[in-house]
């Protein structure tokens, strides 16, 4: 496993460990993340402290933490860490993970000295200090959507990252034929169908759908992400691609589509945002036309975890301007009713909330 070891050094009283207690490993643990003693702290004044711990007592185990030589903060290791169990042989009893950030003071230089001691109320270890940068760049807001999702898409490998959290091209046709079996359960696609999926990214359903429509419209507000798109989908001659700006359609004719859908984008969106693309999708689609939407759910067993992992996992000042925001299935009912939307169904599952309705024929 990565990261920066330590071993405890001495006991509790000051006394140093002898060489048979060194060897018997009172304490060990890990610093996973920052990876390096030089640091940078970005776009923010905070640092985040990533890693295990694993004591031959089982005693509980806390971080006392000096940042610049300054009263001493403490924080517990008390998450479950299986994974290290599984991956080290010599760790003297269960691991415990640790994840924290530490402020970083505003009237601090530019470099700043953070140490931190890690102990059982028994033995000690103590890091070498990390020397934490700060680099006061700027951060795209959320609600700048083509620079924050430019910004992560300049290469293919990147850009699938972002969009899905993995790379893997097999677990890519495999989520999209989920939601092209999805889409066709809720909205139908025929032959003779003009589609446009708003927030294409790289082209995952895309490609799984286009041989199904009669044309498939992509838009996005990255026009990285648009060019991967049109790599992907180059032997297709019904395909289409569009920039958008992240607020709206404006660059498509209203009542010119039989389909209009949005999958694992709302999540990305702030609600102004998330309504006026329901609202939008209304103004496109011909009459009787059908719209999806889904994002994950927040009432859901496995949507709250998602929703737990960002707030334990991420600082308010860290959060990166993508970062995924659930839905519930209210939220995503009122939004198609209020555009007018008819024949409205929502669903919600453990992980997903999706809603599908029909514009008016008349």
């Amino acid at each position: 496993m990565s990261g920066i070891w330590m071993y405890a050094d001495r006991t509790v009283e000051g006394r140093a460990l002898t060489a048979d207690e060194r060897e018997a490993r009172p304490l060990v643990g890990a610093i996973e993340e920052p990876a390096t003693h030089d640091a940078v702290a970005r776009h923010r004044r905070v640092c985040r402290f990533r890693g295990w711990v694993a004591t031959a007592a089982g005693l509980p185990t806390k971080i006392v933490v000096q940042v610049d030589g300054g009263a001493p903060l403490e924080f517990d290791a008390d998450r479950a860490r299986p994974d290290v169990a599984d991956a080290l042989v010599k760790v003297p009893g269960p691991a415990h993970g640790f994840n924290f950030y530490v402020d970083l003071p505003e009237d601090a230089r530019d470099t700043v000295t953070v140490m931190l001691e890690l102990t059982d109320g028994e033995v000690i270890a103590q890091t070498d200090p990390f020397r934490i940068r700060i680099e006061e760049a700027t951060r795209p807001q959320r609600a700048a959507y083509r620079e924050v999702w430019d910004s992560v898409a300049e290469d293919v490998e990147h850009a699938k990252l972002a969009v899905s959290g993995y790379t893997d091209e097999h677990a890519f046709a495999v989520e999209a034929g989920k939601t092209v079996r999805r889409l066709q359960r809720t909205v139908r696609i025929y032959p003779e169908d003009v589609v446009l999926e708003i927030g294409a990214g790289v082209g995952r359903v895309g490609a799984a759908l286009a041989p199904m429509c009669r044309r498939w419209i992509a838009t996005d507000v990255s026009e990285h992400m648009l060019r991967h798109a049109r790599d992907r989908l180059a032997g297709f001659d019904n395909v289409e691609t569009m920039a958008i700006d992240g607020w709206d359609l404006r660059p498509i004719s209203s009542e010119s589509l039989d389909v209009v859908y949005c999958t694992v984008v709302f999540m990305h969106l702030d609600e102004w945002e998330r309504f006026n693309y329901v609202r939008e999708a209304m103004r496109v689609l011909r009459r009787g036309g059908r719209f999806y939407v889904d994002n994950f759910n927040l009432l859901g067993d496995e949507g709250w975890a998602v929703f737990r992992h960002i707030l334990d996992d991420w600082h308010p000042l860290d959060r990166p301007s993508n970062v995924s925001k659930a839905s519930t299935p209210q939220e995503l009912e009122a939004y198609l009713g209020r555009a007018g939307f008819r024949d409205i169904f929502v669903v919600g599952e453990t992980l997903w909330v999706y809603a599908f309705g029909r514009k008016p024929p008349t």
